[in-house]
């Protein structure tokens, strides 16, 4: 059966590249809080020790913690196949589940009908707790790249849906932004690898928009053979002032109605309140959500974001940018005037990530001696 876009899949799509558009939302925090004088204690929270800027130790543990993760992908499944019209022919989907950290997890994987013996992979890791639709996110796929060009990777992440056609998928276990769904992530690339023989270890890229972005960044900076992001407006400083905002908010009982960010208002929060989380604990909670601190560990990047985004603010993707400047990692910022938190409002964006993509169809770009720095 094939499966073509129709008026639910783009439905789907505009809800999918951003239910806020910056248009009038009251849930974001636009920008950054203005700078304060003395100790600064909220509710009991020490907010100079809980944003401290991360020590060489603290970073050092993050790394490690990572490094004992088994991402492998276990007792692989194929739970459904498809088809699915990519632009002028046709492609293959493959619905696949396995086991990693204890918990089921489902993806999905398009082919080309035209595929070669080796192609470079485009991998989407969507954000929001509304789960991933793949007929959706291929429509919107399709305008960033030629979709007979790529393999397409689409994990869902621990208990959220993949949706194919009629079928829906629910992956086990507990939502875990920014670091459970980067395990998933991770272990549905290397199980896309290990099933997927036209798949080039050597030339993998991601394409993210907001939290999912940030998730491409942390594959990527666990994974050398990521070898390009392209990066639409996502948050990369948990311990900057973005996020002391959202904390603020949450310890005034006024909670910013963002995805992902329930992580903080009801669990890490309470939780240090109550004196069942340690400061230093927290702060690696929030560091290990954070890649402005490993970004010499990044890829090649492209960033783009708008400076009327009322969700994420502009800031975030400036003070990256800094960063990997400093860190002299290759990467190109495109700051929108009047841009908002969607990739449609950012005029010449997706031309631009389209052109940034399309030389990996001839060229592996992963340095895989770059983690040695």
């Amino acid at each position: 059966m094939i499966y073509r876009s129709n008026l639910q899949a783009l439905c789907a799509l505009v809800l999918f590249v951003g239910v806020h558009l910056g248009c009038g939302s009251d849930s974001g925090t636009g920008s950054d809080p203005g700078v304060q004088t003395g100790p600064r204690v909220v509710e009991g929270v020490d907010f100079d020790e809980l944003f401290a800027a991360p020590t060489a130790s603290e970073i050092a543990s993050v790394l490690s913690l990572w490094e004992g993760r088994d991402v492998s992908g276990l007792d692989v499944r194929e739970e459904a196949e498809g088809e699915v019209q990519l632009g002028s022919e046709r492609g293959t989907v493959r619905v696949l589940s396995h086991v990693v950290d204890g918990n089921r997890h489902f993806g999905a994987v398009v082919i080309p009908e035209s595929a070669a013996a080796s192609m470079p992979v485009l991998f989407f890791p969507h954000f929001g707790d509304g789960g991933l639709d793949v007929l959706a996110t291929q429509l919107l796929l399709n305008v960033v790249i030629d979709p007979s060009a790529f393999i397409f990777a689409y994990p869902s992440f621990r208990s959220q849906k993949l949706v194919f056609g009629d079928a829906s998928y629910e992956s086990e276990g507990s939502l875990s932004p920014w670091d459970g769904e980067v395990d998933d992530g991770l272990a549905f690339l290397n199980v896309l690898l290990e099933t997927t023989p036209q798949a080039d270890p050597e030339r993998i890229s991601i394409v993210g928009l907001s939290g999912g972005a940030t998730i491409g960044m942390l594959m990527a900076l666990r994974d050398p053979r990521i070898g390009r992001i392209v990066d639409f407006f996502g948050p990369a400083d948990f311990l900057g002032p973005f996020v002391q905002g959202l904390v603020e908010q949450s310890l005034l009982g006024n909670p910013a109605d963002l995805p992902g960010i329930e992580f903080l208002d009801e669990e890490l929060i309470p939780q240090l309140q109550a004196g069942d989380r340690s400061m230093a604990d927290m702060r690696l909670e929030l560091l290990r959500r954070s890649p402005i601190y490993f970004v010499d560990r990044l890829p090649q990047m492209q960033i783009h974001h708008g400076t009327d985004d009322d969700i994420i603010p502009v800031e975030q993707s400036q003070l990256l940018a800094q960063a990997l400047e400093t860190s002299g990692i290759d990467h190109t910022l495109f700051v929108y005037e009047r841009g908002v938190h969607s990739p449609i409002g950012l005029s010449g964006s997706l031309d631009r990530a389209k052109d940034f993509l399309s030389d990996l169809v001839v060229v592996a770009l992963v340095d895989t001696e770059r983690h040695d720095r």
